[in-house]
């Protein structure tokens, strides 16, 4: 597959939502099937020195305690099934971010503010069943690489892909069901694009 700086990850890691050296990343989860609790999120006062997280079960109360206590800590961050999270406006609050990957959500309906995410390279979107506009997403200045779409069956609509325009995205892959607007004269507008792929059962598809 093909290669990039290696400030990115691969295209087949990015494609499956996988962090780098992911046997050894930091996973905070809760107990068995319960939700993640203040107490699990303040374990990792005590590891300073990690830069790489994977996130499983946060609500909106938890996702806002790990951000404001713990989010600036993090590079790269992989939020895995937190799908009662409604907002995820605080996000804004992590300029030194560089990827951010997000597996299913089912409140989220819009982006927020990528305006101070200045560090934002890598961006992967899948499985959220009510986000169908991607307005506001040229702001992220320095990202370079997109997916979004769906990792297991494809079912996520947007509306257009006309945002991506104004960006300076080198990948793009697109892994949804359905764009509405059907227009894809965005492709000829985006200067910098390098690699547009489409998923389809699992295979990559130019």
């Amino acid at each position: 597959m093909t290669a990039f700086d290696n400030d990115l990850p691969s295209l087949d890691d990015f494609r499956l939502g996988w962090l780098p050296d992911r046997e050894n990343v930091y996973l905070l989860e809760g107990c068995g099937c319960d939700r993640v609790t203040r107490e699990d999120i303040d374990r990792l006062a005590a590891h300073p020195e990690l830069d790489t997280i994977s996130v499983i079960g946060l609500e909106q109360d938890g996702f806002e305690y790990f951000i404001s206590r713990y989010g600036r800590q993090f590079r790269r961050i992989r939020f895995f099934k937190n799908q009662l999270v409604r907002d995820w406006s605080m996000l804004a609050d992590l300029p030194d971010l560089e990827w951010l990957y997000w597996y299913w959500n089912q409140r989220i309906t819009s982006l927020w503010d990528m305006s101070k995410n200045r560090s934002l390279t890598a961006l992967h979107i899948a499985g959220f069943t009510r986000l169908h506009d991607l307005s506001g997403i040229e702001k992220a200045e320095s990202l370079r690489m997109l997916f979004v779409g769906d990792l297991i069956w494809p079912s996520m609509r947007v509306r257009s892909l006309s945002p991506l325009t104004e960006t300076g995205i080198e990948c793009l892959i697109w892994a949804g069901k359905r764009i509405e607007d059907q227009d894809c004269t965005f492709l000829t507008q985006m200067k910098r694009l390098k690699h547009m792929l489409r998923v389809t059962k699992g295979r990559f598809q130019p």
